[in-house]
């Protein structure tokens, strides 16, 4: 059009090369392997998607659950897809949705599936008997701190793989490794203090 500008191309639609990758059953290579996404073992006769960015096995289900590989910053990851599509008329990638505390990131903007609140409740759960633990060690025994202090870590490994952000879990997980930390060592200077004591 003479002076105006021409009306924008739109993208091609999603065809076999630009969509998900096919599941194939779990073999060799795969078997034993842990899915990022439920941290749950691959099992033989259980169809999984091996990413094709990075190599990660995921279950066929937590493959579409997540919209994509659960990788950080991989290519196959939602987060990634998402930058990768234009922006209608503008030719610039979408603005991310505001991200909504408590959902992975790579989710955020959609509400948790049944399965990943549950596991958010248990990771929580698991967060608030970590406290319990390292707390008990400072009066009971320091051994319970240590336990406590391995729970919280654990805590923070899952927090981390699955890239969620629960404040509570994470806060009530902190507080397990420090206390975790300090209790042994409060523990050692009683006992050095007490043979001290005991040797005069």
């Amino acid at each position: 059009m003479p002076g105006g500008h021409p009306p924008p191309v739109p993208p091609p639609p999603p065809g076999p090369s630009t969509g998900d990758p096919l599941p194939v059953p779990a073999g060799s290579t795969v078997i034993g392997k842990t899915c990022p996404y439920c941290q749950t073992k691959i099992t033989a006769g259980t169809r999984v998607i091996v990413c094709p960015d990075c190599d990660t096995p995921h279950h066929d289900d937590c493959w579409r659950e997540n919209g994509g590989c659960t990788t950080y910053a991989c290519g196959s990851s939602p987060a990634a897809k998402a930058a990768a599509q234009p922006y209608p008329g503008s030719g610039q990638p979408p603005p991310y949705p505001p991200r909504q505390v408590g959902l992975p990131e790579r989710a955020y903007g959609n509400e948790p599936s049944p399965a990943m609140a549950v596991q958010m409740a248990e990771l929580d759960r698991r967060a608030t008997h970590a406290l319990v633990y390292s707390l008990l060690g400072l009066p009971c025994c320091a051994i319970l701190s240590i336990v406590g202090f391995c729970m919280g870590l654990s805590v923070f490994n899952v927090l981390g793989n699955m890239n969620l952000d629960l404040p509570g879990a994470r806060l009530k997980a902190t507080w397990a490794l420090i206390v975790g930390v300090l209790a042994p060592i409060l523990w050692l200077i009683l006992v050095a203090a007490g043979a001290d004591a005991g040797a005069y």
